[in-house]
């Protein structure tokens, strides 16, 4: 009973400094100013004004980013289907609301990828799902020869996938996660990140990452599978979230598909690709350098190269255009092929590319999907790879 009441005690003190922590940490922040001052510290000084300013000028915005910026859609209770004669149905119940979310997205949207080449006929038996038959070493080895009935864009990307294997090494982006990576990752994370459908969310790798041995534990597991090429059951299954794109429209078309993924599966991949993989491509000098989303880059940057770029072409009198383009459903028309191919090439590891983005991106969405496809397929033949 007495630890009871200390819990509610601390949840209490916790929910008041949730509501009024800014105005301890104000005051907390300008004792530590009298303090620099008095210690005559110019440094630590210079420091906590610096804090103090970029925190009023955050709250400032985001004050006036609430007020003035745009609605921001919720989570929907209903979806709606626009019939062929123009004619708006709602749906309200579980049953006929999933049936119309798996008919118009999933039977739809996550299948625009099968329109590549690659993903058809021959070049499907010869490439697989994953693209890791002896066609694709062909490709990465820069012999692989086309047929007469080719795709010129198709054998542009060969060429080029095969010209960055010659400039980053095989396997040069490492696979295995030890315990200090692993647990260092999770330190940053937000235990409020939705994910998981089996459970293990963010708050408990995060938990476990105060262990060394939960951390080693996790790491040695998602290392395991990283080198095997295999994925997890868990990493097969995945929830996926339907939001307004805009806001008081539930037309199922207008949607926004959020596909959460597991946790640690989540996580690997920011590892491997966001980090390891975005590093050595920098290292071989393939990334452009007039990239803004990085590290310490303002939008002001981007602003103020494109003010530069016109005021050079006035000066020399070149014609010049800048274009903001919007791909439509552009992530969902990657072949998994082509990608696989592509992570290869800037030097991860095959079983690595088949084990997080791909084999379990197969089926993630849910095991029926895999089934579906199977179904789709005119012919087995070009669904399971020549290896």
């Amino acid at each position: 009973m007495e630890l009871k009441a200390k819990v509610v005690a601390c949840s209490g003190r916790i929910e008041h400094f949730r509501k009024h922590g800014q105005r301890y940490r104000k005051k907390h922040l300008e004792r530590r100013l009298c303090a620099a001052k008095e210690k005559g510290d110019a440094v630590a000084e210079s420091r906590i004004l610096a804090i103090i300013k970029n925190e009023k000028d955050r709250t400032f915005w985001r004050r006036l980013n609430y007020n003035l910026g745009k609605r921001k859609g919720g989570s929907i209770r209903s979806v709606q289907v626009e019939s062929a004669d123009g004619e708006i149905v709602e749906h309200n119940d579980k049953e006929s609301m999933e049936n119309v979310i798996f008919s118009e997205i999933h039977d739809k949207r996550f299948y625009l990828a099968e329109e590549a080449p690659i993903c058809k006929g021959r070049l499907r038996g010869q490439f697989g799902y994953n693209a890791d038959t002896v066609a694709a070493r062909a490709v990465l080895d820069g012999v692989y020869e086309f047929s007469e009935d080719y795709h010129e864009a198709t054998d542009q990307l060969f060429q080029q996938i095969a010209e960055i294997r010659e400039l980053v090494p095989e396997g040069s982006v490492e696979s295995i996660i030890d315990g200090v990576k692993w647990a260092e990752s999770w330190r940053k994370s937000r235990e409020g990140t939705s994910s998981s459908f089996s459970g293990f969310h963010f708050g408990h790798y995060m938990a476990g990452a105060q262990s060394e041995y939960l951390s080693n534990y996790h790491a040695v597991k998602t290392s395991l599978a990283l080198m095997r090429g295999v994925s997890l059951s868990r990493w097969r299954h995945g929830l996926l979230c339907m939001m307004e794109k805009k806001v008081g429209s539930h037309l199922v078309s207008k949607l926004r598909s959020i596909l959460l993924l597991e946790a640690d599966m989540n996580k690997a991949n920011k590892i491997i690709y966001g980090e390891r993989m975005m590093n050595n491509i920098r290292r071989y000098h393939l990334m452009p350098e007039e990239i803004f989303s990085e590290k310490n880059r303002t939008a002001d940057d981007g602003a103020l190269a494109k003010i530069l770029i016109f005021d050079i072409g006035r000066q020399l009198r070149t014609p010049s255009a800048i274009a903001s383009v919007d791909a439509s459903n552009c992530y969902d028309r990657i072949a998994h092929a082509i990608a696989s191919l592509v992570f290869q090439a800037f030097g991860v590891d095959q079983s690595a590319a088949v084990s997080l983005d791909l084999e379990a991106t197969d089926s993630f969405v849910a095991p029926f999907l895999a089934e579906t496809f199977r179904k789709k397929c005119s012919n087995e033949a070009e669904y399971t790879p020549n290896r």
